[in-house]
């Protein structure tokens, strides 16, 4: 079986941006203006679509652990990077996010930032595919509380019900609203939720703690 992630060791971000666009997007990326945070050496993966249970094709892994692999066989925390002398640590941008309905400091970020262009004058929207996943849920609901934000212009976009009270977060409020989805006994990684999301993008995954 091919491994479905494989780690991003190069310096050529250009390579990151380019896994997230299907052919012919008419979106062109701003190469200079690339910019990648990283919370460890294998925290950002190329993805090759061939995992049927995430129900989106290739592109990017984001994490604030490591390679996930093939198999659900942890008991355990994931890999915890925020005391690894010479990774990123916090994002504000999440924290700003997350505070509105949970107070935390985040932990372990990996971010992915661009500006970008649309050559399609009629375009008013761009939209993909996103999937969050957490290994904190079930057991750790509002003590770990793992996040991701998708900001556009300032602006986050990834909410569940795009609703800010529910912004991509394991607390309490987005398990009663039936947004989880527990997958412990499956193999693979585990999943809680799959939603479409709609210049300058910035993608990030963290661990935060209370």
């Amino acid at each position: 079986m091919v491994a479905p992630f494989s780690v991003f060791t190069g310096t050529n971000k250009s390579l990151l941006t380019d896994a997230l666009l299907s052919a012919n997007s008419g979106i062109t990326v701003n190469a200079s203006s690339i910019s990648l945070n990283s919370s460890a050496p294998s925290a950002v993966n190329f993805y090759n679509g061939s995992l049927g249970a995430l129900g989106i094709g290739s592109g990017l892994l984001l994490t604030s652990g490591t390679t996930p692999g093939t198999t659900n066989t942890s008991t355990g925390f994931g890999s915890d990077n925020s005391v690894a002398s010479g990774y990123y640590n916090g994002d504000a941008d999440i924290n700003a996010v997350v505070n509105t309905v949970f107070q935390t400091l985040s932990y372990d970020a990996t971010s992915l930032a661009f500006d970008f262009t649309v050559s399609d004058p009629s375009a008013t929207s761009i939209s993909f595919d996103l999937v969050f996943g957490s290994d904190e849920y079930p057991e750790w609901v509002d003590a770990f509380v793992d996040s991701a934000i998708v900001m556009v212009n300032g602006v986050n976009y990834a909410l569940f019900n795009h609703d800010p009270n529910h912004p991509l977060s394991v607390i309490t409020p987005n398990l009663t609203a039936g947004y989880f989805r527990d997958n412990s006994g499956s193999p693979g990684m585990r999943l809680i939720s799959k939603t479409n999301e709609r210049r300058q993008g910035r993608f990030s995954s963290v661990d935060a703690q209370s």
